[in-house]
This record gives structure tokens, sequence and C-alpha cells, in this order.
């Protein structure tokens, strides 16, 4: 029988909260569901525990009994867990239950993560990654909320650095030389970027052009970060001769654009743009005063004139 996605979850959810994290036994080493439901705050639990524990194909006949369960709210599941860590600790003091029951951080975020985590279906429709390399990295991220020591913090930071692009001592990429190799690695960088963008063409209104293509807001945003590399260059030093020939090799580009830093700019670009579109700025007046040459003149010393 084909499973809902959130009845899926609700499934592996509160079999991982029942059937592991809260589950009571009785003498006889059978599942005693009254105690279990009471145990995480809802008694009504135990009416599902039966169906829960012996199949997957029943949680689909439970659900259509108790739908309140099929759909849990982030907010439902976090008293339901916090029920049940107050619960285990007063039984753990009074020698009801081992220390091993105890709620640790991986079993609280583990049931977290159960509640938001998406099938390969949902990914693919979102057009989100799928495969195994997605879960090796919820268990990294998992492990690393677990310790709150130093190197556990450089080992985040490390990942962080490598996630946003900042390292780009680490990059082992071909050095690139001349303007030509940047302009090519800005495109390709940007490409990657707008990889989301669904083909369109240009919008005309009134025979004027209204909105990019696709291609077109490629080439414009690609065009918006080779301006910032030649603006990086000219302040670099004398660097203009170099424009004429993009092919010719440019002793400040191979000595400090790195790949790694053309592609976090690219990408920069790209993100700050989209910015733009989420948090406008107008300039609602503009004052234009006379000040002195750069750098500008302390004015507490007074004012020179100039003719």
């Amino acid at each position: 029988m084909t499973r809902l996605p959130d009845s899926a979850r609700s499934y592996y959810l509160y079999r991982y909260l029942l059937g592991r994290l809260a589950i009571a036994r009785k003498q006889d080493g059978s599942p005693n569901s009254r105690q279990t439901g009471k145990r995480v705050g809802d008694k009504n639990l135990r009416k599902i525990l039966p169906d829960l524990l012996s199949d997957e194909k029943d949680w689909d006949s439970a659900v259509a009994k108790y739908k309140k369960y099929g759909r849990t709210t982030t907010g439902e599941l976090v008293e339901m867990l916090g029920t049940l860590k107050e619960t285990l600790i007063q039984d753990y003091k009074t020698h009801d239950v081992p220390y091993g029951r105890l709620l640790t951080t991986e079993d609280i975020l583990s049931a977290l993560y159960r509640l938001i985590d998406l099938t390969p279906t949902e990914r693919k429709r979102l057009g989100l990654p799928v495969g195994d390399k997605l879960t090796l990295l919820q268990q990294t991220l998992l492990s690393l909320q677990l310790k709150d020591r130093t190197e556990n913090y450089e080992a985040v930071f490390r990942a962080y650095k490598e996630a946003v692009g900042l390292r780009f001592t680490d990059d082992v990429e071909t050095t690139i030389t001349n303007l030509d190799q940047v302009n090519r690695l800005i495109e390709e960088s940007v490409r990657a970027e707008l990889s989301h963008l669904p083909n369109r063409a240009t919008h005309y209104r009134s025979s004027q052009k209204s909105s990019y293509s696709s291609e077109e807001t490629i080439v414009e945003l690609s065009r918006k970060a080779q301006r910032e590399v030649r603006r990086l260059l000219i302040r670099s030093g004398n660097t203009r001769v170099f424009f004429k020939d993009v092919t010719a090799e440019h002793p400040f580009i191979s000595s400090y654009l790195q790949p790694a830093f053309i592609k976090k700019l690219s990408q920069t670009v790209v993100k700050n743009e989209r910015l733009t579109f989420h948090l406008p700025i107008y300039l609602k007046r503009l004052t234009i005063g006379s000040r002195g040459p750069l750098p500008f003149s302390d004015t507490s010393l007074g004012t020179e004139e100039f003719s």
C-alpha cells in the first residue's frame, strides 16, 4: 500500500519515540501500552502502540482511526520529548529504569530530525539532492552537535569555511593567469549558481525590454562580477595595458586571484542580487556637499577654500 509522506514520517517518528525511547514493558516482557503513553504525556497513544509495533501496514489503519498522530507538529513533539525526559529522570531516581534509558542529546535530535525528514520523491520534486551522501551529512551534523569541545569547534569552523568557500589556501585547482581565464571561470560559476533557472525568452512590453531571458540574466551577472575583478586590478596598480589583450599573463592574477576566490566572488554577486529583490534600497534624497581633496579634511580644524 502506498503511504502518504506525512503518514510515513509519523510512522517512523512514533516507532522511534515510543518503540525505542519511551517503551515500557510488563513483567513478562510484553509492551506496556498504558505506561508508554503516560511517559510521553499522552495516554491515548496506548491505542496505537500495538499497531505501531506489529507491522508497517497496520499503521495506516491506526492513522485512519487516530488522524491526530498522522500529522504531528513540532510543538507537540517537543512537548512529548520534554515530558519523556522528565519522566525518565524521575524513574531513574526511583530505580525504575537504568541510566541507559535516560534521553541523550542524540536521542532528542534524532527524534526531531525524523519529523522533517523528506522522502526521495519529495526531494526530487523540490530539486534537492538525493543519495547516500545525505545520510552521511546528517550523521556528521548530528555528531558535531553532540560535543562542545575546542577541537569540535575547530572541526565545525573548518567545515563552515569549506562550505562557504573561504578556504582559499587549500584550493588545488590550476592557477589562472589571465583575464580570459577569469572571465570564463566567472561565467561557469554564475551559470552553476543559477542552474535552477528554467529557460525563458526575453519579455517585451510596448516594444521595450521589461525582463531578461534566463541566458541574459547569466550574462549580466557574469559581467557584474567581471567588472568587480577589473576594479580590483585597477586598485592593484597600472593594469590597463592588460585589458586590451585578455590572454596576456597578468602577474597580479596569477599571484592573488585564486580560482576559489573567483568562484566565491561570482556566487556573492548572484546572492547579493537576490537580496536586492527581497530587500530593495532606494535613495529618497541625495545631498552633495563641497569638500576638500581626498582624504576628506577634518572640518573641526576649519575649512579651506579652493578656487
